[in-house]
């Protein structure tokens, strides 16, 4: 089984979207692990954008990611940052 969660906004999470998947089918041309990383997350990803799309959320201008101070978001001594 693999699995994988994620939340939106990462500024103020309001979603959570969690996928498993029992039996991840491995492609017979790879020697990659079958984990949450790499089957779960791109479906993860794919759910989020779509809810964006469904609930007419705003989107983000990227280079506001890039000035974000993640520091914020959690408490000292929870996160090497």
């Amino acid at each position: 089984m693999t699995s994988f969660i994620g939340i939106f906004p990462i500024n103020n999470p309001r979603y959570v979207v969690y996928t498993a998947i029992n039996y991840p089918k491995k492609p017979t041309e790879s020697n990659q692990r079958m984990t949450g990383a790499v089957v779960n997350a791109p479906l993860v990803k794919n759910i989020i954008y779509e809810m964006i799309k469904i609930l007419n959320l705003p989107s983000y201008r990227h280079d506001n990611f890039i000035k974000a101070d993640i520091k914020q978001f959690y408490k000292p001594g929870y996160a090497f940052l």
